[in-house]
């Protein structure tokens, strides 16, 4: 049984320091584990473990009553399939405890939060720099080898190929991208980082996504930008009013002049409005089918009781609408999820899902710094669109202390 964890750079790191962080506290191993605190922001994945293994055994009893008849040609069984795919959560979070305890017991709380602010910030410049890199024709090789995306060892050299920074295509590369960006905002409004920092790296933020040529991050990051310019004039406020009234001409200028640009033989604008036409191009076509047919199972199969986490594709070719005719899934093959919010509305059934939501906008609301609220905001945001759980970047927020203490930027 495969484990499914990817062993890159990040996974290698991790496991290093857990070991020597254990190694540390030998001596004193029963003290160490005695004193590991959990956050309220915590509870957010640790309920989503709860709910997932809930709905594997629900998916099994329904299966087991024939009230649910999965692809027999995919492997291996549902059940074995669902833990291994929430192998993240299994290992990720007993290992995150373990260095954040350390931490916690070497340094100051807003220390370790600058630090991972401003670690954070330069974890996105090093993917731009690869982003001009390629786009500047050079190219460099990377090796692709992603078992989460059905992707087996192969080496792409991105001579001439559409910018994807240091990941295997360009909306992963703005997906983690994106919450850099967050962070940059977050510390200058902390004033960890400078203005002149912040300008710099932003614009090397902005101009990378516009490279890339991602009809999401464009969606996501003029979603952020709009979100942070009322924030910052204070929009319902008389004097943010006339700040707008000021402002805003020149801003949709400058959106208006970006969009007439041409960008690796796409115009930026085009590329931008194709995101709502289901039949742009195959891409298009595969993420609104998938959506459409998610719907499909839950209406059908769903409303009451799940078929279990990360077990959508034993049965969503039943449910494919006509349009994907002209995509083509072999035996044991079916279309990846789009819509990560449809597809736990899936699998954990709609019942279990307001419940789960219900639930974690309770700690959310518990967890007063803006940041945090932040983060899961933009993450519930891209799960509209993306396999949001595919990736490492969701779960470092855990090195984010925060005592559920309200956040100085909100006055």
């Amino acid at each position: 049984m495969k484990l499914g964890i990817t062993i890159s750079y990040f996974e290698a790191n991790l496991f290093l320091l857990t070991f020597l962080v254990l190694f540390f506290y030998i001596k004193d191993i029963h003290r160490f584990f005695g004193d590991i605190k959990l956050y309220a922001s915590d509870g957010i994945w640790i309920s989503f473990l709860i709910f997932g293994i809930i709905s594997l055994f629900i998916g099994l009893l329904r299966v087991f009553f024939d009230d649910l008849h999965p692809d027999p040609y995919i492997s291996p069984s549902p059940i074995i399939r669902g833990f291994m795919s929430l192998n993240k959560i299994f290992v990720f979070l007993p290992l995150f405890f373990i260095i954040r305890k350390y931490l916690i017991d070497n340094f100051s709380l807003q220390e370790i939060n600058r630090h991972f602010i401003k670690a954070m910030v330069l974890a996105g410049v090093l993917p731009c720099l690869a982003v001009i890199v390629q786009f500047s024709g050079i190219g460099f090789n990377l090796i692709h080898n992603n078992p989460s995306f059905s992707e087996t060892f192969r080496i792409e050299d991105y001579l001439g190929a559409r910018p994807a920074g240091l990941t295997n295509e360009a909306s992963f590369f703005v997906y983690q991208l994106f919450f850099s960006n967050l962070a940059l905002f977050y510390g200058y409004k902390k004033k960890w980082l400078s203005r002149n920092i912040t300008v710099i790296i932003g614009t090397l933020f902005f101009i990378c996504v516009v490279l890339s040529i991602s009809r999401l991050g464009q969606l996501l990051f003029v979603m952020f930008y709009a979100i942070e310019f009322g924030r910052f004039i204070k929009i319902f406020s008389i004097r943010g009013f006339l700040k707008m009234v000021t402002i805003l001409p020149l801003l949709i200028i400058l959106l208006y002049f970006i969009s007439t640009l041409n960008v690796g033989g796409f115009n930026v604008g085009q590329r931008f409005t194709s995101s709502f036409q289901v039949d742009a191009d195959l891409s298009t076509i595969e993420r609104y089918g998938s959506s459409e047919a998610l719907f499909n199972m839950l209406v059908d199969k769903s409303l009451l009781l799940g078929i279990g986490i990360y077990n959508f594709q034993y049965y969503i070719k039943d449910y494919l609408p006509s349009y994907m005719d002209v995509l083509y899934y072999g035996k044991g093959e079916g279309p990846a999820s789009f819509n990560f919010v449809l597809q736990m509305m899936v699998e954990y059934g709609l019942i279990g899902f307001l419940v789960y939501v219900t639930l974690n906008f309770t700690i959310i609301k518990k967890t007063k710094n803006l940041f945090v609220q932040d983060w899961y905001l933009y993450l519930l945001i891209f799960s509209l669109s993306f396999q949001v759980l595919n990736f490492a970047i969701p779960f470092v927020i855990m090195f984010f202390i925060t005592k559920d203490e309200k956040d100085s930027i909100y006055s």
